[in-house]
């Protein structure tokens, strides 16, 4: 992932034990040290059962970036978080 340009990502939820597959997910991303977000809004679209594209990510400046995945489980949201370092 490259500074300053847009970027996809192809994501996989798999479901705990016997729960049921995720009805949706969205997906942003925020620079905690900076307590501030993108300056685009990505689209995320289902590819098929727990498989989905979020297109139109942009991170606009290096440093830590927390990526935010909040997955609706029908029953609530449950949100992961994956931290990357951008030089």
């Amino acid at each position: 992932i490259a500074t300053g340009a847009h970027f996809m990502l192809d994501i996989a939820i798999c479901p705990r034990g016997a729960a049921a597959v995720p009805r949706a997910l969205k997906v942003d991303a925020v620079m905690p040290e900076h307590r501030h977000g993108m300056n685009y809004r990505p689209t995320v679209a289902a590819r098929g059962p727990g498989a989905y594209r979020a297109e139109g990510l942009l991170f606009h400046m290096p440093g830590r970036w927390d990526l935010l995945f909040d997955v609706d489980t029908g029953a609530g949201t449950e949100r992961l978080t994956a931290t990357l370092q951008l030089p």
